[in-house]
């Protein structure tokens, strides 16, 4: 077998304070220990082949900070199930200092025996006149006990022609959604019927034309009986 190799040597090689430890001869990335602001630095090239600090871990208190000067990307396309399940875990809160997206169903509470409050989000185009309605939102994932929905909905042909309408919603096939508010935010759209045909889901049938809609869903999940 040929090329380097590392020899175990029962006596410890050590690297003096503030010196770096570098990789490859261009260098391709390097280890630095600062003593004087206690940060141990991971640094990998730049796109102009410069050395950049990525991450630095404090070492000089009880709670050390680990920070990164890039974003943190996770491959893992784990679910979250659980306050112990997903692709990122915390044991304790998170800080944001800016916006958070949240691509699926937003889930405020504790253990599935606690009551709980979620927020979802769909889109659905081509809502028309066709008999019975258009799904629009599916209880099922976001809402299982219905909920207060808001449907922001625009002619989909780019008319100047759009609504907003406010919505409670039953989960019981053939119950009757509440219509709180329904405001044509621009032109004249056509008249809205909300039905729910099956249990756990939202229809809307059109008037006339054809409509593209976005639905927001907050809706409190009570704990088992």
């Amino acid at each position: 077998m040929s090329g380097a190799s590392i020899s175990y040597n029962p006596n410890p090689r050590f690297v003096p304070d503030d010196i770096e430890l570098r990789f490859g001869a261009t260098p391709d990335a390097a280890i630095l220990f600062d003593s004087a602001a206690n940060e141990l630095t991971l640094q990998t090239t730049n796109a102009l082949n410069v050395l950049q600090d990525r991450l630095k871990i404090d070492t000089g208190t009880a709670t050390p900070n680990v920070s990164m000067a890039v974003p943190l990307v996770v491959d893992d396309t784990t679910d979250a199930t659980s306050i112990t399940a997903g692709a990122i875990v915390s044991a304790g809160g998170i800080a944001a200092a800016k916006s958070a997206i949240v691509g699926e169903d937003l889930t405020i509470g504790a253990a599935a025996a606690n009551r709980q409050f979620r927020q979802a989000t769909a889109n659905i185009q081509g809502v028309d006149t066709t008999a019975g309605g258009t799904q629009i939102l599916d209880f099922n994932a976001s809402a299982p006990n219905g909920g207060l929905v808001l449907v922001i909905g625009h002619l989909d042909t780019g008319a100047d022609t759009a609504f907003l309408d406010l919505i409670l919603v039953p989960e019981e096939a053939g119950g009757t959604p509440v219509v709180i508010q329904a405001i044509s935010t621009r032109g004249t759209p056509a008249a809205r019927t909300y039905s729910v045909p099956t249990e756990r889901k939202l229809n809307l049938l059109m008037s006339a034309g054809s409509y593209d809609a976005a639905t927001h869903v907050v809706s409190g999940a009570p704990s088992p009986l």
